[in-house]
């Protein structure tokens, strides 16, 4: 009875060891899901500083393409009454000496 006790407190101990075995698997493998989540965590804080940044250029640059545009719309405007005084220019020189001449008789 003795030899089956001492087999019986083996067969424990054993037990034992693997459920401590086991345990110590898990807890490592804890760790590094631990890990793993605290690195996508940051990965993600990054990301969000990232869409910040992108975000912010991307309106700095809409912001000049708008003045850009603005500009070009301008000076669309100015070479068009530039063209308009180029057309009236010439017949307005033409009038303006027709009527001198005639202040000079």
């Amino acid at each position: 009875e003795l030899e089956q006790k001492m087999k019986e407190m083996e067969r424990c101990h054993s037990k034992q060891e693997e459920a401590s075995n086991e345990i110590a698997k898990l807890v490592k493998r804890i760790q590094e899901l631990e890990n793993r989540q605290l690195e996508a965590d940051q990965y993600h804080i990054n990301l969000e500083d990232d869409v910040k940044v992108y975000r912010t250029v991307l309106q700095n640059l809409e912001d000049k393409v708008g003045r850009i545009s603005k500009e070009a719309v301008t000076r669309r405007r100015v070479e068009m009454l530039n063209e308009r005084v180029e057309t009236y220019l010439g017949p307005m020189e033409r009038l303006l000496n027709g009527l001198r001449e005639v202040d000079n008789e």
